[in-house]
C-alpha cells in the first residue's frame, strides 16, 4: 500500500464520509425511531446489543435515551424512556459466556429481563455476529420488535430483524461514525418529542 500524505488521505476519507452520510436511510430511521416512541408510551423497554464498537455504541444510545431525551429543566416532569444495553454487565457476560456460550450472552439476559411489548436494538457492522443474530432470534421468541443496525448488506440482520437500517458502506471507520450520526438523529428526534408531550405542545 502506497503511503499517501495526512491531507491528501483526510481530504479522501471525508469525500467518502459525505457520500455515505447522503445515503443514510432517514425513512427507515424514521419508523425505528416511531417504534422506540411506541415503546415510551406502552412502558415497554428498549434493550440493546453489540459487540467491540458496537457495544460501546449501545452503550451510549442507552444513555442517550434514558437522560439526553429530557430537556434538564423537564427532568422531574417527563415520562422517561427505559433503556438498557445488554452488553455492559461484565459479570453475567462473562457467567453466561463461559458456562454456555459466547454466542448467548445477550439472547440469554433478554430471557431473564425481555417481555412481548420491549423492543431489541441489535448493532452488527457485518449482520452476522452469532450473538447478535442469536439475540434477535431469542427476541423473535419473546414477541418483542426487533431493529437492526448495520452495513450495507445488512447480513443476517437485514432479514431476521423488523426494521433493519443499512448503512451505505461496510468499511467500519465509516459505518461506525455513521451508526453513531443514526443514534443521535433518533436520540434528539425523540427528545422533540418527549419535550412536546411534557410540556403539552404536541
Amino acid at each position: 500500500m502506497a503511503v499517501v500524505s495526512y491531507e491528501a488521505y483526510a481530504e479522501e476519507y471525508l469525500a467518502r464520509h459525505l457520500t455515505f452520510l447522503s445515503t443514510l436511510p432517514t425513512k427507515t430511521i424514521g419508523m425505528a425511531a416511531d417504534v422506540m416512541w411506541n415503546a415510551h408510551e406502552r412502558g415497554a423497554t428498549i434493550f440493546l446489543c453489540g459487540n467491540g464498537g458496537s457495544a460501546s455504541m449501545a452503550s451510549h444510545f442507552a444513555a442517550d435515551l434514558s437522560k439526553t431525551t429530557i430537556v434538564p429543566q423537564h427532568f422531574a416532569q417527563a415520562r422517561r424512556f427505559k433503556a438498557v444495553s445488554l452488553a455492559d454487565n461484565m459479570a453475567l457476560l462473562t457467567a453466561w459466556g463461559n458456562d454456555v456460550a459466547y454466542e448467548q450472552i445477550f439472547a440469554e439476559q433478554l430471557r431473564n429481563l425481555a417481555g412481548p411489548d420491549d423492543v431489541l436494538v441489535a448493532i452488527s457492522g457485518s449482520g452476522t455476529s452469532p450473538n447478535v443474530v442469536a439475540a434477535v432470534m431469542a427476541a423473535a421468541e419473546i414477541g418483542m420488535t426487533t431493529v437492526g443496525l448495520t452495513g450495507q448488506t445488512g447480513g443476517r440482520l437485514r432479514g431476521d430483524c423488523d426494521i433493519c437500517i443499512c448503512v451505505d458502506s461496510d468499511a467500519y471507520e465509516h459505518n461506525e461514525p455513521l451508526h453513531s450520526v443514526t443514534f443521535h438523529l433518533i436520540a434528539f428526534y425523540l427528545r422533540q418529542r418527549l419535550y412536546a408531550q411534557t410540556t403539552g405542545e404536541e
